[in-house]
C-alpha cells in the first residue's frame, strides 16, 4: 500500500545566528510566528503520512523559492510580508552570504526531500502550507479574503491543463478527487466553536489563489507514480493571526481533518 510524503516548507521560526543578530527590533519570536505558516507542523503530522518539515524560518532561505528568484520576497527575502524591513540598516545578507544561506540550508532540505522520495514506497505528494486569512501586501492578490483551502496542480480553476503553462502535477480528476473530498471533511468533521467568522465554510478552490510553487513542481513526481497538490490552508480556521496565537481545540481539529483527506488520497492512489 502507498504512502503519502508531506513537505512543510514553512512552519519553522528560527533564524540562524548569522542573520538574528542584524534583523530589525520587531522581528522577534512573535513576528517569526506570525509569518510562518502557523503550527503546520502539528496539522501535517499525521496517520499515514511521513514529513520533511524545514526546521528554519522561511526567512532563512525559502525552500519555495527557486535559486535565482527575485519576485514575492526572493529567496533570501529583505522584506516581510507587509513590506517593512527585515534587517536593521547597512545589516542586510551580502550577496556573497545569501548564496552561502543556500548552500547550508536550502539545498540541504531539498536534496533530503529528493532522497526520501528516491527509497520509494510514496504515491503521493503534498506540498503543505497555510495562508494568511487576507492576502499581505506583498503577495498579488493583496487584501483580498481567501478560501478555506487552495488545492495547486498547476492547472486553471477546474485543475485543467493551462494552454503553454506548466506541466500538471497531478492529473485534473485526481485534483478534483482531492477538491470533494477537502470540502467534505471539512464540513464533516466538527470544529470547536471559535465564533461564526472562523466557522469552515467548505470553500476549497483549485489553483486560486495559487497554482503550486518550486516544492510541488520540483519533488511531484507524476511520471514515476507519485502525483502530488501544493495545499494552503486557511489560517483563520485555527490561529488567531494578530496574536500568533492557536484558538482553542482548532489545531487538533485541523489535524483531524488532514488524517481523513489523507486516508482518501491513499486509498485513490495505492
Amino acid at each position: 500500500m502507498g504512502k503519502v510524503l508531506i513537505a512543510v516548507p514553512h512552519a519553522g521560526i528560527r533564524l540562524p545566528d548569522e542573520l538574528s543578530s542584524r534583523v530589525a527590533s520587531h522581528v522577534d519570536e512573535t513576528f517569526l510566528c506570525a509569518q510562518s505558516d502557523m503550527f503546520t507542523d502539528r496539522i501535517y503530522s499525521v496517520d499515514g503520512a511521513d514529513n520533511l518539515i524545514f526546521p528554519w524560518s522561511r526567512f532563512t532561505a525559502d525552500p519555495n523559492r527557486y535559486e535565482g528568484q527575485t519576485t514575492e520576497g526572493g529567496i533570501v527575502p529583505l522584506r516581510d510580508f507587509a513590506m517593512r524591513p527585515l534587517y536593521r540598516e547597512g545589516a542586510e545578507p551580502s550577496p556573497e552570504e545569501c548564496e552561502a544561506l543556500l548552500v547550508r540550508y536550502h539545498r540541504p532540505y531539498h536534496a533530503s526531500l529528493a532522497a526520501k522520495i528516491d527509497r520509494g514506497g510514496y504515491s503521493f505528494f503534498i506540498d503543505g502550507h497555510s495562508m494568511m486569512a487576507e492576502a499581505p501586501r506583498r503577495s498579488p492578490d493583496f487584501g483580498r479574503p481567501r478560501p478555506d483551502v487552495c488545492i495547486s496542480n498547476c492547472g486553471d480553476s477546474e485543475g485543467n491543463p493551462v494552454p503553454g503553462g506548466r506541466r500538471l502535477v497531478c492529473s485534473p480528476e485526481l485534483s478534483r478527487f482531492a477538491w470533494d473530498r477537502m470540502r467534505f471533511w471539512l464540513t464533516s468533521i466538527s470544529a470547536p466553536d471559535a465564533g461564526s467568522d472562523r466557522a469552515p465554510q467548505g470553500t476549497v478552490q483549485l489553483n486560486v489563489p495559487f497554482l503550486g510553487g518550486h516544492g510541488v513542481r520540483t519533488h511531484a513526481r507524476p511520471e514515476r507514480g507519485m502525483p502530488g497538490i501544493q495545499l494552503e490552508l486557511n489560517q483563520r480556521l485555527w490561529a488567531d493571526e494578530d496574536q500568533a496565537s492557536e484558538l482553542p481545540g482548532r489545531v487538533e481539529w485541523m489535524r483531524e481533518v488532514m488524517t481523513a483527506f489523507v486516508a482518501d488520497m491513499i486509498e485513490a492512489t495505492s
